[in-house]
């Protein structure tokens, strides 16, 4: 049987509706907003729906990985295939494949900055 929503799925999924968008389904406003299921169903709980999805978590920094931007170093290293360990090597090195998305200065470029002042 193909992966989607069957009968009993259509028939429990109630509509969400958050800042003005319905969604068919908790999990597909979860997928849309990159939030998980749990967030959105606390936030109906609190009354807080309106502010699903705004925060970005405190330890997530854009990287860009071979041209290709990611939103974190977690997903660079699942989209690519290369280990954390190794990424984070290659954006505190000499590598030019990787560097920090955000406009961050990171390893020996650092070090160059502070040289220079």
């Amino acid at each position: 049987m193909p992966h989607g929503q069957g009968e009993y799925q259509r028939r429990v999924s109630k509509p969400v509706t958050i800042r003005g968008v319905t969604y068919s389904s908790i999990g597909e406003a979860a997928r849309t907003l990159d939030v998980s299921h749990t967030n959105i169903t606390k936030a109906m709980a609190r009354g807080t729906t309106d502010f699903i999805g705004l925060r970005q978590p405190h330890n997530r920094r854009p990287v860009t990985l071979d041209g290709v931007w990611y939103p974190s170093l977690q997903r660079a290293s699942i989209g690519s295939g290369i280990g954390l360990k190794r990424l984070r090597r290659m954006l505190n090195g000499d590598d030019t494949r990787a560097e920090w998305a955000d406009g961050v200065m990171s390893g020996k470029d650092c070090d160059l900055k502070k040289d220079k002042e």
